[in-house]
Protein backbone atom coordinates (compact mmCIF):
# COMPACT_ATOMS: atom_id res chain seq x y z
CA UNK A 1 0.00 0.00 0.00
CA UNK A 2 1.44 3.29 -1.12
CA UNK A 3 1.66 5.91 1.67
CA UNK A 4 1.31 10.00 1.50
CA UNK A 5 4.58 10.48 0.33
CA UNK A 6 4.58 7.89 -1.93
CA UNK A 7 6.83 6.13 -0.50
CA UNK A 8 6.33 2.50 -1.17
CA UNK A 9 5.90 -0.16 1.70
CA UNK A 10 5.19 -3.14 1.77
CA UNK A 11 2.76 -5.52 4.09
CA UNK A 12 1.76 -8.84 4.14
CA UNK A 13 -1.58 -9.79 2.43
CA UNK A 14 -2.97 -10.96 5.74
CA UNK A 15 -2.23 -7.94 7.47
CA UNK A 16 -3.47 -5.28 4.49
CA UNK A 17 -6.78 -7.46 4.77
CA UNK A 18 -6.97 -6.73 8.29
CA UNK A 19 -6.37 -3.08 7.31
CA UNK A 20 -9.00 -3.21 5.08
CA UNK A 21 -11.58 -4.73 7.60
CA UNK A 22 -10.65 -2.26 10.21
CA UNK A 23 -11.18 0.57 7.78
CA UNK A 24 -14.64 -0.52 6.28
CA UNK A 25 -15.49 -1.30 10.45
CA UNK A 26 -15.56 2.76 10.77
CA UNK A 27 -18.86 4.04 11.76
CA UNK A 28 -19.23 7.42 10.53
CA UNK A 29 -21.17 9.90 12.62
CA UNK A 30 -21.73 13.82 12.40
CA UNK A 31 -18.65 14.28 14.38
CA UNK A 32 -15.40 12.58 13.16
CA UNK A 33 -14.26 9.55 14.83
CA UNK A 34 -11.43 9.51 16.82
CA UNK A 35 -8.04 8.18 15.05
CA UNK A 36 -5.29 6.95 16.82
CA UNK A 37 -2.24 7.77 14.16
CA UNK A 38 1.43 7.32 14.31
CA UNK A 39 3.70 10.84 14.48
CA UNK A 40 4.01 11.84 10.57
CA UNK A 41 7.16 11.69 8.95
CA UNK A 42 6.60 14.29 6.42
CA UNK A 43 4.83 17.58 6.02
CA UNK A 44 2.22 15.90 4.27
CA UNK A 45 1.16 13.93 6.98
CA UNK A 46 2.49 10.28 5.57
CA UNK A 47 2.80 8.34 8.66
CA UNK A 48 5.74 5.88 9.58
CA UNK A 49 5.42 2.31 9.11
CA UNK A 50 4.53 -0.29 12.50
CA UNK A 51 7.20 -2.46 12.91
CA UNK A 52 6.12 -4.31 15.70
CA UNK A 53 2.59 -6.20 15.40
CA UNK A 54 1.48 -4.85 18.97
CA UNK A 55 1.47 -1.03 17.01
CA UNK A 56 -0.25 -2.40 14.51
CA UNK A 57 -3.41 -3.47 16.81
CA UNK A 58 -2.92 -0.41 18.96
CA UNK A 59 -3.98 1.62 15.50
CA UNK A 60 -7.53 1.62 14.86
CA UNK A 61 -6.83 3.38 11.17
CA UNK A 62 -3.52 2.04 10.27
CA UNK A 63 -0.95 3.69 7.67
CA UNK A 64 -3.03 4.34 4.56
CA UNK A 65 -2.41 5.60 1.29
CA UNK A 66 -4.07 8.09 -1.42
CA UNK A 67 -6.90 5.88 -2.21
CA UNK A 68 -8.22 5.09 1.02
CA UNK A 69 -7.29 8.51 2.72
CA UNK A 70 -9.78 10.18 0.12
CA UNK A 71 -12.49 7.71 0.20
CA UNK A 72 -12.38 7.99 4.06
CA UNK A 73 -12.90 11.72 3.71
CA UNK A 74 -15.35 11.42 1.23
CA UNK A 75 -17.57 9.16 3.10
CA UNK A 76 -17.41 11.45 6.28
CA UNK A 77 -18.19 14.54 4.01
CA UNK A 78 -21.27 12.34 2.32
CA UNK A 79 -22.50 11.26 5.70
CA UNK A 80 -22.19 14.49 7.18
CA UNK A 81 -24.28 16.24 4.26
CA UNK A 82 -26.93 13.34 4.73
CA UNK A 83 -27.60 14.95 7.88
CA UNK A 84 -28.20 18.38 6.31
CA UNK A 85 -31.90 18.92 7.48
CA UNK A 86 -31.09 18.28 11.13
CA UNK A 87 -28.56 20.93 11.09
CA UNK A 88 -31.01 23.03 8.95
CA UNK A 89 -33.08 23.67 12.22
CA UNK A 90 -29.91 24.52 14.38
CA UNK A 91 -30.41 27.86 16.58
CA UNK A 92 -27.90 29.77 16.28
CA UNK A 93 -29.08 32.50 18.21
CA UNK A 94 -30.60 31.65 21.38
CA UNK A 95 -33.30 34.02 22.59
CA UNK A 96 -31.13 34.04 25.85
CA UNK A 97 -27.83 34.38 24.34
CA UNK A 98 -26.44 37.94 23.65
CA UNK A 99 -25.60 37.95 19.78
CA UNK A 100 -21.89 38.04 18.59
CA UNK A 101 -22.77 41.06 16.24
CA UNK A 102 -23.42 43.16 19.76
CA UNK A 103 -20.86 41.24 21.35
CA UNK A 104 -17.63 41.95 18.94
CA UNK A 105 -18.51 45.91 19.29
CA UNK A 106 -15.66 46.02 21.92
CA UNK A 107 -13.59 43.43 20.26
CA UNK A 108 -9.67 44.77 20.16
CA UNK A 109 -7.81 41.56 19.70
CA UNK A 110 -7.33 39.09 16.88
CA UNK A 111 -9.02 36.27 17.66
CA UNK A 112 -12.27 35.71 15.60
CA UNK A 113 -15.86 36.81 16.89
CA UNK A 114 -18.04 33.50 15.57
CA UNK A 115 -16.40 31.56 12.73
CA UNK A 116 -12.78 29.58 12.90
CA UNK A 117 -11.01 29.69 9.54
CA UNK A 118 -8.10 27.28 9.05
CA UNK A 119 -6.81 25.25 12.04
CA UNK A 120 -5.89 27.61 14.48
CA UNK A 121 -8.81 28.23 16.87
CA UNK A 122 -10.01 24.80 15.55
CA UNK A 123 -12.24 23.89 18.13
CA UNK A 124 -10.98 26.55 20.82
CA UNK A 125 -14.42 27.95 22.54
CA UNK A 126 -18.24 26.80 21.91
CA UNK A 127 -19.32 29.52 20.11
CA UNK A 128 -17.13 28.99 16.44
CA UNK A 129 -18.03 25.51 16.76
CA UNK A 130 -21.43 26.44 16.72
CA UNK A 131 -20.74 27.85 13.50
CA UNK A 132 -18.78 25.39 12.43
CA UNK A 133 -22.74 23.14 11.46
CA UNK A 134 -23.52 26.11 9.08
CA UNK A 135 -20.19 25.64 6.61
CA UNK A 136 -21.91 22.28 5.57
CA UNK A 137 -24.68 24.47 4.01
CA UNK A 138 -22.20 26.41 2.06
CA UNK A 139 -20.03 23.23 1.16
CA UNK A 140 -23.83 21.86 -0.62
CA UNK A 141 -24.23 25.21 -2.50
CA UNK A 142 -20.26 25.05 -4.03
CA UNK A 143 -21.08 21.58 -4.93
CA UNK A 144 -23.92 22.19 -7.50
CA UNK A 145 -21.69 25.10 -8.46
CA UNK A 146 -18.74 22.75 -9.00
CA UNK A 147 -21.05 20.28 -10.76
CA UNK A 148 -21.36 22.30 -13.67
CA UNK A 149 -17.70 22.08 -14.36
CA UNK A 150 -17.62 18.54 -13.47
CA UNK A 151 -15.75 18.59 -10.65
CA UNK A 152 -17.01 16.02 -7.93
CA UNK A 153 -16.24 15.79 -4.37
CA UNK A 154 -13.54 13.44 -4.99
CA UNK A 155 -11.78 15.47 -7.39
CA UNK A 156 -11.80 18.17 -5.14
CA UNK A 157 -10.54 16.17 -2.45
CA UNK A 158 -7.61 15.10 -4.56
CA UNK A 159 -6.59 19.01 -5.28
CA UNK A 160 -6.67 19.56 -1.55
CA UNK A 161 -4.31 16.54 -0.78
CA UNK A 162 -1.83 17.87 -3.56
CA UNK A 163 -1.61 21.11 -1.83
CA UNK A 164 -1.35 19.45 1.93
CA UNK A 165 2.34 19.60 2.57
CA UNK A 166 1.96 23.58 0.89
CA UNK A 167 -0.70 24.27 3.72
CA UNK A 168 1.10 22.36 6.38
CA UNK A 169 3.95 24.30 5.42
CA UNK A 170 2.18 27.78 5.74
CA UNK A 171 1.43 26.86 9.49
CA UNK A 172 4.64 25.67 9.96
CA UNK A 173 5.09 28.38 12.50
CA UNK A 174 2.46 26.66 14.82
CA UNK A 175 2.79 24.19 17.24
CA UNK A 176 0.30 20.86 16.63
CA UNK A 177 -0.82 21.29 12.73
CA UNK A 178 2.06 19.03 11.71
CA UNK A 179 0.78 16.36 13.48
CA UNK A 180 -2.83 16.90 12.47
CA UNK A 181 -4.31 14.03 10.85
CA UNK A 182 -4.12 13.90 6.75
CA UNK A 183 -7.71 13.44 6.21
CA UNK A 184 -8.66 16.12 9.11
CA UNK A 185 -6.78 18.87 7.51
CA UNK A 186 -8.06 17.91 3.84
CA UNK A 187 -11.23 18.12 4.58
CA UNK A 188 -10.60 21.44 6.71
CA UNK A 189 -9.11 22.92 4.00
CA UNK A 190 -12.25 22.19 1.78
CA UNK A 191 -14.78 23.17 4.27
CA UNK A 192 -13.45 26.19 4.82
CA UNK A 193 -12.38 26.61 1.53
CA UNK A 194 -16.01 26.70 0.32
CA UNK A 195 -17.08 28.66 2.66
CA UNK A 196 -15.32 31.01 2.24
CA UNK A 197 -15.62 31.20 -2.17
CA UNK A 198 -19.54 30.92 -1.48
CA UNK A 199 -18.97 33.98 1.00
CA UNK A 200 -17.30 36.03 -1.33
CA UNK A 201 -20.05 35.18 -3.95
CA UNK A 202 -22.80 36.77 -2.29
CA UNK A 203 -22.97 39.91 -4.32
CA UNK A 204 -23.55 38.20 -7.51
CA UNK A 205 -24.76 35.47 -6.19
CA UNK A 206 -26.73 32.84 -8.30
CA UNK A 207 -30.25 32.54 -7.44
CA UNK A 208 -30.63 28.98 -8.73
CA UNK A 209 -27.73 27.93 -5.99
CA UNK A 210 -29.45 29.28 -2.72
CA UNK A 211 -30.23 26.90 -0.25
CA UNK A 212 -33.69 27.15 1.53
CA UNK A 213 -32.62 28.72 5.72
CA UNK A 214 -29.27 30.33 4.30
CA UNK A 215 -27.55 31.80 7.07
CA UNK A 216 -26.67 35.09 5.38
CA UNK A 217 -29.85 35.40 3.41
CA UNK A 218 -31.69 34.89 6.60
CA UNK A 219 -29.16 37.14 8.66
CA UNK A 220 -27.54 39.87 6.21
CA UNK A 221 -26.35 41.91 8.76
CA UNK A 222 -23.74 38.95 9.93
CA UNK A 223 -22.01 40.18 6.43
CA UNK A 224 -19.62 43.07 8.26
CA UNK A 225 -19.13 40.52 10.99
CA UNK A 226 -17.89 38.10 8.79
CA UNK A 227 -16.60 40.40 6.61
CA UNK A 228 -14.18 41.26 10.27
CA UNK A 229 -13.40 37.46 10.90
CA UNK A 230 -12.35 37.16 7.39
CA UNK A 231 -9.54 39.99 7.79
CA UNK A 232 -8.03 38.56 11.19
CA UNK A 233 -4.34 37.88 10.72
CA UNK A 234 -4.83 34.56 12.42
CA UNK A 235 -7.73 33.15 10.53
CA UNK A 236 -6.82 32.74 7.35
CA UNK A 237 -6.13 30.24 4.95
CA UNK A 238 -3.71 29.57 2.20
CA UNK A 239 -4.89 32.01 -1.11
CA UNK A 240 -3.62 29.30 -3.30
CA UNK A 241 -6.01 26.57 -1.45
CA UNK A 242 -8.77 29.35 -2.43
CA UNK A 243 -7.75 29.77 -5.93
CA UNK A 244 -7.79 25.99 -6.81
CA UNK A 245 -10.89 25.68 -5.38
CA UNK A 246 -12.22 28.11 -7.48
CA UNK A 247 -11.24 27.08 -10.36
CA UNK A 248 -10.80 30.03 -12.38
CA UNK A 249 -8.11 32.82 -12.83
CA UNK A 250 -6.42 34.12 -9.65
CA UNK A 251 -7.35 37.73 -10.60
CA UNK A 252 -10.95 36.84 -11.17
CA UNK A 253 -11.03 35.36 -7.69
CA UNK A 254 -9.05 38.84 -5.80
CA UNK A 255 -11.62 40.97 -7.71
CA UNK A 256 -14.37 38.69 -5.78
CA UNK A 257 -12.90 39.14 -3.02
CA UNK A 258 -12.21 43.05 -2.69
CA UNK A 259 -16.14 43.13 -4.19
CA UNK A 260 -17.21 41.65 -1.20
CA UNK A 261 -15.04 43.47 1.08
CA UNK A 262 -16.37 46.89 -0.23
CA UNK A 263 -20.13 45.48 0.95
CA UNK A 264 -18.54 46.69 4.37
CA UNK A 265 -15.98 48.94 3.74
CA UNK A 266 -16.71 52.73 4.34
CA UNK A 267 -13.44 54.29 2.76
CA UNK A 268 -12.56 54.92 -0.45
CA UNK A 269 -14.01 51.99 -2.47
CA UNK A 270 -10.74 49.14 -3.52
CA UNK A 271 -10.19 48.12 -6.78
CA UNK A 272 -7.06 44.90 -7.56
CA UNK A 273 -4.39 47.14 -8.36
CA UNK A 274 -2.54 46.89 -12.46
CA UNK A 275 0.67 45.52 -9.85
CA UNK A 276 0.54 43.68 -7.01
CA UNK A 277 2.78 41.68 -5.46
CA UNK A 278 2.01 38.01 -4.33
CA UNK A 279 -0.20 37.89 -1.52
CA UNK A 280 -0.05 34.91 0.68
CA UNK A 281 -4.03 35.04 1.97
CA UNK A 282 -7.27 37.80 1.98
CA UNK A 283 -5.79 40.21 4.60
CA UNK A 284 -2.82 40.71 2.72
CA UNK A 285 -4.56 41.30 -0.38
CA UNK A 286 -6.35 43.76 1.61
CA UNK A 287 -3.49 45.29 2.82
CA UNK A 288 -1.79 45.68 -0.60
CA UNK A 289 -4.76 47.02 -2.48
CA UNK A 290 -4.74 49.66 0.16
CA UNK A 291 -1.21 50.42 -0.33
CA UNK A 292 -0.70 50.32 -3.64
CA UNK A 293 -2.29 53.35 -4.78
CA UNK A 294 0.08 55.45 -2.52
CA UNK A 295 2.19 57.35 -5.06
CA UNK A 296 5.38 56.85 -3.01
CA UNK A 297 8.64 54.11 -3.55
CA UNK A 298 8.30 51.24 -2.23
CA UNK A 299 11.72 50.26 -1.83
CA UNK A 300 14.28 51.39 0.62
CA UNK A 301 13.18 54.51 2.55
CA UNK A 302 15.35 55.75 5.03
CA UNK A 303 13.77 59.26 5.76
CA UNK A 304 13.13 59.73 9.51
CA UNK A 305 10.31 61.80 10.78
CA UNK A 306 9.45 61.65 14.35
CA UNK A 307 6.12 61.30 14.28
CA UNK A 308 5.23 60.53 17.80
CA UNK A 309 6.33 63.98 18.80
CA UNK A 310 3.65 65.66 16.65
CA UNK A 311 1.15 68.00 17.47
CA UNK A 312 -2.82 67.17 18.13
CA UNK A 313 -5.40 68.48 16.33
CA UNK A 314 -6.50 71.31 18.78
CA UNK A 315 -2.32 72.77 19.21
CA UNK A 316 -2.11 72.46 15.41
CA UNK A 317 -5.23 74.19 14.56
CA UNK A 318 -4.57 77.18 17.30
CA UNK A 319 -0.92 77.28 14.92
CA UNK A 320 -3.31 78.38 11.71
CA UNK A 321 -4.17 75.06 10.23
CA UNK A 322 -6.72 74.30 8.49
CA UNK A 323 -8.07 70.37 8.16
CA UNK A 324 -10.32 68.93 5.09
CA UNK A 325 -11.55 66.26 4.16
CA UNK A 326 -9.65 64.45 1.00
CA UNK A 327 -12.40 63.13 -1.16
CA UNK A 328 -10.47 62.44 -4.61
CA UNK A 329 -8.32 60.06 -2.24
CA UNK A 330 -7.99 56.53 -3.81
CA UNK A 331 -7.09 55.07 -0.43
CA UNK A 332 -7.67 56.21 3.42
CA UNK A 333 -4.02 56.02 3.64
CA UNK A 334 -3.15 59.29 0.90
CA UNK A 335 -2.62 62.22 3.79
CA UNK A 336 -1.11 65.36 2.29
CA UNK A 337 -0.06 68.78 3.76
CA UNK A 338 0.01 71.68 1.41
CA UNK A 339 0.03 75.79 2.19
CA UNK A 340 -1.10 75.05 5.76
CA UNK A 341 -3.87 72.44 4.71
CA UNK A 342 -3.43 69.20 6.10
CA UNK A 343 -5.63 67.20 3.83
CA UNK A 344 -6.85 63.35 5.32
CA UNK A 345 -9.33 61.30 3.58
CA UNK A 346 -12.56 60.85 5.50
CA UNK A 347 -13.13 57.65 7.07
CA UNK A 348 -15.08 55.60 9.28
CA UNK A 349 -13.88 54.05 12.78
CA UNK A 350 -16.05 51.52 12.84
CA UNK A 351 -15.17 47.84 14.50
CA UNK A 352 -14.80 46.48 10.96
CA UNK A 353 -11.82 49.67 10.69
CA UNK A 354 -10.16 49.03 13.67
CA UNK A 355 -9.90 45.11 12.87
CA UNK A 356 -8.01 46.22 9.91
CA UNK A 357 -5.87 48.55 11.77
CA UNK A 358 -4.87 46.46 14.25
CA UNK A 359 -4.34 42.78 12.26
CA UNK A 360 -2.42 45.21 9.66
CA UNK A 361 0.08 46.76 11.73
CA UNK A 362 0.55 43.05 13.33
CA UNK A 363 0.86 41.72 9.89
CA UNK A 364 3.64 44.67 9.21
CA UNK A 365 5.32 44.00 12.29
CA UNK A 366 5.69 40.04 11.96
CA UNK A 367 6.96 40.98 8.67
CA UNK A 368 10.52 42.61 7.30
CA UNK A 369 9.11 45.86 5.24
CA UNK A 370 10.64 48.95 4.00
CA UNK A 371 7.95 50.99 5.27
CA UNK A 372 5.08 50.21 7.68
CA UNK A 373 2.76 52.33 6.20
CA UNK A 374 -0.42 50.97 8.67
CA UNK A 375 2.25 51.69 11.92
CA UNK A 376 3.19 54.88 10.41
CA UNK A 377 -0.97 55.59 9.82
CA UNK A 378 -1.58 54.23 13.44
CA UNK A 379 1.26 56.60 14.72
CA UNK A 380 0.53 59.66 12.67
CA UNK A 381 -3.86 59.77 14.29
CA UNK A 382 -2.67 58.85 18.16
CA UNK A 383 -0.72 62.21 17.62
CA UNK A 384 -3.63 63.88 16.29
CA UNK A 385 -5.82 62.75 18.80
CA UNK A 386 -4.95 63.27 22.23
CA UNK A 387 -8.19 63.82 23.94
CA UNK A 388 -12.01 63.09 22.99
CA UNK A 389 -12.72 66.60 21.73
CA UNK A 390 -9.55 66.24 18.84
CA UNK A 391 -12.23 63.43 17.53
CA UNK A 392 -14.89 65.79 17.75
CA UNK A 393 -12.77 68.65 16.08
CA UNK A 394 -12.37 66.42 13.10
CA UNK A 395 -15.65 65.08 12.89
CA UNK A 396 -16.72 68.93 12.53
CA UNK A 397 -14.22 69.01 9.75
CA UNK A 398 -15.80 66.17 7.87
CA UNK A 399 -12.66 64.03 8.14
CA UNK A 400 -14.20 61.68 10.66
CA UNK A 401 -17.38 59.90 9.65
CA UNK A 402 -20.90 60.34 12.01
CA UNK A 403 -21.04 56.54 11.87
CA UNK A 404 -18.45 56.21 13.56
CA UNK A 405 -17.73 55.03 16.85
CA UNK A 406 -17.77 57.73 20.05
CA UNK A 407 -15.01 60.12 20.48
CA UNK A 408 -13.91 58.27 23.94
CA UNK A 409 -13.70 55.12 22.14
CA UNK A 410 -11.86 56.39 19.32
CA UNK A 411 -9.29 58.62 21.44
CA UNK A 412 -8.34 54.88 24.07
CA UNK A 413 -8.18 52.98 20.72
CA UNK A 414 -4.90 55.39 18.68
CA UNK A 415 -3.62 55.89 22.70
CA UNK A 416 -3.45 51.99 22.57
CA UNK A 417 -2.66 50.92 19.17
CA UNK A 418 -0.30 53.73 19.03
CA UNK A 419 2.02 52.61 21.86
CA UNK A 420 2.96 49.67 19.57
CA UNK A 421 4.17 52.12 16.13
CA UNK A 422 6.36 54.62 17.65
CA UNK A 423 9.52 53.22 17.64
CA UNK A 424 8.73 52.72 13.87
CA UNK A 425 11.31 54.79 12.10
CA UNK A 426 10.82 55.33 8.29
CA UNK A 427 7.58 56.75 7.34
CA UNK A 428 5.47 57.31 4.36
CA UNK A 429 4.71 60.41 5.77
CA UNK A 430 7.71 61.98 6.57
CA UNK A 431 7.41 65.17 4.09
CA UNK A 432 3.94 65.90 5.83
CA UNK A 433 5.10 65.64 9.00
CA UNK A 434 8.49 67.87 8.38
CA UNK A 435 7.08 70.38 6.95
CA UNK A 436 3.90 70.43 9.64
CA UNK A 437 6.95 70.89 12.35
CA UNK A 438 8.53 73.24 10.22
CA UNK A 439 5.38 75.91 9.96
CA UNK A 440 4.48 74.98 13.70
CA UNK A 441 7.89 76.10 14.84
CA UNK A 442 7.92 78.88 13.25
CA UNK A 443 7.09 83.06 14.05
CA UNK A 444 3.93 83.55 12.36
CA UNK A 445 2.39 79.76 14.32
CA UNK A 446 4.37 81.14 17.63
CA UNK A 447 1.90 84.10 17.03
CA UNK A 448 -1.23 82.69 16.07
CA UNK A 449 -1.30 80.53 19.40
CA UNK A 450 -0.07 83.27 21.54
CA UNK A 451 -2.32 86.16 20.11
CA UNK A 452 -5.29 84.36 18.30
CA UNK A 453 -6.62 81.41 20.06
CA UNK A 454 -10.20 82.81 20.56
CA UNK A 455 -12.08 85.77 19.36
CA UNK A 456 -11.43 87.71 22.46
CA UNK A 457 -7.80 87.36 22.03
CA UNK A 458 -7.52 88.32 18.50
CA UNK A 459 -10.14 91.79 19.38
CA UNK A 460 -7.69 92.80 22.10
CA UNK A 461 -4.50 92.07 19.33
CA UNK A 462 -7.06 94.29 17.14
CA UNK A 463 -7.84 96.96 19.54
CA UNK A 464 -3.96 97.08 20.41
CA UNK A 465 -2.99 97.50 16.95
CA UNK A 466 -5.33 99.97 16.37
CA UNK A 467 -4.27 102.03 19.36
CA UNK A 468 -0.82 101.74 18.21
CA UNK A 469 -1.74 102.71 14.76
CA UNK A 470 -3.35 105.86 16.64
CA UNK A 471 -0.57 106.82 18.72
CA UNK A 472 1.84 106.99 15.76
CA UNK A 473 -0.53 108.96 13.46
CA UNK A 474 -0.87 111.31 16.40
CA UNK A 475 3.02 111.66 17.18
CA UNK A 476 3.43 112.38 13.51
CA UNK A 477 1.13 114.82 13.27
CA UNK A 478 2.54 116.19 16.41
CA UNK A 479 5.77 116.40 15.01
CA UNK A 480 4.74 118.26 11.09
CA UNK A 481 2.86 120.76 13.44
CA UNK A 482 6.08 121.32 15.00
CA UNK A 483 8.44 121.69 11.95
CA UNK A 484 5.51 124.02 10.14
CA UNK A 485 6.00 126.28 13.11
CA UNK A 486 9.66 126.35 12.98
CA UNK A 487 9.03 127.36 9.60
Amino acid sequence: MSSMNGATRSYSKKGKEKAEVQLSSIVIYSEQPKIERQPMSSMNGATTSHSKKGKEKAAVVPEVGLPEVITFTSRRIKEKMENNEKIRNFDFFSPTRLPYTIRGICSRNVEPEIVSIGPLYRKKSDHLLRFEEYKWFFLAKFLRRCGRGRRDLERLLLEMQSLEARTRNFYSDHEGISEMPSQDLIQLMLLDGSFLIELLCYPGRDESLEVPGDLILVRPLLIPVLARDVLRLRNQLPLFVLTSLFGQSKEKFMKLALEFFNLSWRGPQMSLPSELPDCSHLLELFYWSSVKPLSVNHGDDRTYAPTHSMQCVRELKSSGIKFMGREEAKTFLNIKYKNRILQIPATTFDELMNTVLINCVALEQSRERHIKYFCNYVSFFSCLISQPRDVSSLSFDGIISKFSDDDRYIADFFKDLGRNTQGVRSSYLSDEINNIETYYNSDWASLMRNHFTNKWKALQVLVSSLFLVLTFIQVLMSVLSYIHDLK
